[in-house]
């Protein structure tokens, strides 16, 4: 009966929504006989696979998280504190990278380039034109 109590303690929370870089992940409550999240506290951590060592995410102290760059390729773990008790939940795998993410970064990059470019060759026009309408004028 006791291992019965056990499996039902480690299942009280569990972790929703895509493991990848664009997205975010939320605890949440999957029995009745977990306590209120707003009662616990949350600490978000950093698993590095190779080394096991947990880094401590600074301000990540929330129900809700969403993965940052740092977190990509790394495990992201959250322990729920209640009083003495602790749970611990944990995202399945790595965190990726989202899928086109870095292309569609890139062509923002591009296109803003592309659009700063083409702005500062309108103004230049424009300043030609003010410039030799005034001289026009001037001339008059």
């Amino acid at each position: 009966m006791k291992k019965k109590e056990e499996d039902d303690m480690s299942n009280l929370y569990e972790l929703d929504g895509q493991e990848l870089l664009g997205s975010y992940l939320r605890i949440q409550k999957c029995s009745d006989k977990a306590a209120e999240l707003s009662e616990c506290f949350i600490q978000w951590y950093r698993v590095t696979l190779d080394t096991v060592k947990w880094e401590l995410i600074s301000g990540a102290t929330k129900s809700v998280y969403a993965p940052e760059p740092f977190d990509v390729g790394r495990i992201l773990q959250a322990e729920i504190t209640l009083n003495s008790e602790k749970f611990i939940v944990s995202t399945t795998g790595p965190i990726d990278p989202a899928a086109g993410l870095g292309s569609y970064v890139e062509a923002l990059v591009r296109r803003h380039d592309t659009e700063f470019n083409e702005a500062k060759q309108q103004i230049k026009m424009k300043a030609l034109i003010l410039v030799g309408g005034f001289g026009t004028r001037l001339r008059h």
